[in-house]
């Protein structure tokens, strides 16, 4: 393997996992809130939460991993990792 494709390939490998970690933190967030509808979900069922009703929590949990955002960083991460493979398979064969 040469310098160029060593280095083309760490770059490529770079930028999946910077695309990969843009998915994390979407689907961070979705967790987070549903976390937060959770909590609201015990305390309806244990009586101390009249005011917080988890629907909206669980809807903006939903809507966020439905969203076009997400399906584009989806998309891209998926993207970048197989060029990433594609890379790295080219420069061991080539």
């Amino acid at each position: 393997m040469n310098s160029a494709g060593r280095e083309q390939a760490a770059l490529v490998t770079r930028e999946a996992y910077a695309a990969l970690l843009q998915v994390k933190t979407l689907v961070d967030s979705a967790a987070n809130t549903l976390r937060e509808a959770q909590r609201q979900a015990v305390g309806l069922a244990i009586g101390r939460g009249e005011k917080a009703i988890p629907i909206a929590a669980l809807q903006s949990a939903s809507a966020a991993l439905e969203s076009q955002e997400f399906e584009a960083a989806i998309l891209q991460a998926r993207n970048k990792m197989q060029s990433a493979v594609a890379s790295l398979q080219n420069t061991r064969n080539g």
